[in-house]
């Protein structure tokens, strides 16, 4: 390790073009159908996310030194309906450069 910090590669997601963003799929073998079965999934996630919340938060709870890390239940609260929107949102059945962009968002935050 050179301790250099690392360079984003030079065609990010958040400049993805349709075509960029097509050949990321081509290699990942995403297809159309893939697409459309994870729609299928929606009705599961939507009911199940709340459980996969408490199931990942609820451990994270019973430790009041990480809790401090969250600040206030306010914050905490937030946190779950966000981690609930993106599980949700991960069977929307669109997968285009405003789906791509927003996964982009989501990593740069947890680099």
């Amino acid at each position: 390790m050179t301790g250099r910090a690392r360079q984003p590669a030079a065609d990010s997601t958040a400049g993805d073009s349709e075509a960029a963003l097509g050949r990321r799929k081509e290699f990942a073998r995403f297809s159309d159908e893939e697409s459309g079965l994870l729609g299928d999934l929606r009705g599961l996630f939507e009911r199940e996310a709340p459980a996969v919340d408490n199931a990942f938060y609820s451990p994270l709870e019973r430790h009041e030194e990480l809790m401090t890390l969250f600040g206030d239940p306010e914050m905490t609260s937030r946190l779950k309906r966000v981690q609930r929107d993106y599980l949700v949102s991960l069977t929307s059945g669109e997968y285009g450069l405003k789906y791509a962009a927003s996964r982009s968002r989501i990593g740069k935050v947890h680099e």
